[in-house]
């Protein structure tokens, strides 16, 4: 829906609604990567009438969260979604794992979302196909220097670009402190008791 840029307008006093925007309903989302946050970004996408082709180096047979889910390759993922979103981590070789000739082989008008470190995709192709129109948009949340020094790509019209913010929730903050302080007691082993408790 352009959000963004309806939202940009709006705060400076125009009423500016762009072009029309797309639904999800019978849409095919790709997933690269479907371990814990694939899998339940699968069942959400499923819940909003997405079908989801998914690609795992290491795919879990026993996942089917639907008739609307099924692996497959990498290049059939690629060729056929609609949105495509990457949850992998960085490839061993250092390449990333979206490069341009597999971006050149995205569907027309596709959106891509990088839920993974910057280096799984090729800035420069996805730049250069957003700026042919072959991308519809992008979002994004992690640079490859954070702040960023290159910003084209989050300075694009048709991308969303987040610092680094896709799992800072006050709930995940609470639960990494309770995970240190755990760690820390375990690290630390028992100590004196006094009365029966232990003394910390």
């Amino acid at each position: 829906r352009q959000l963004p840029a309806c939202d940009a307008a709006l705060k400076r006093g125009a009423w500016e609604r762009g072009g029309a925007g797309v639904e999800l309903e019978g849409k095919t989302l790709g997933l690269i990567g479907c371990g814990r946050v694939g899998k339940l970004v699968a069942r959400i996408a499923m819940g909003c009438g997405l079908r989801v082709v998914a690609f795992d180096a290491y795919p879990d047979d026993g996942f089917r969260p639907g008739d609307g889910f099924r692996f497959d390759s990498l290049d059939a993922v690629i060729a056929g979604a609609d949105f495509l979103s990457l949850h992998c981590p960085p490839s061993a070789d250092g390449q990333p794992v979206l490069g341009a000739d597999a971006i050149a082989g995205m569907k027309p008008g596709s959106f891509l979302v990088n839920a993974a470190r910057y280096d799984v995709f090729d800035a420069d192709a996805v730049l250069a196909a957003l700026e042919s129109g072959l991308l519809a948009g992008l979002a994004f949340d992690a640079f490859d220097t954070e702040p960023p020094t290159d910003t084209r790509l989050a300075r694009h019209p048709r991308a969303i670009a987040t610092p680094h913010v896709g799992g800072y929730t006050m709930e995940s903050v609470d639960r990494a402190m309770h995970a240190a302080v755990e760690n820390l007691l375990a690290a630390l082993g028992p100590g004196p008791t006094e009365g029966g408790n232990a003394i910390v």
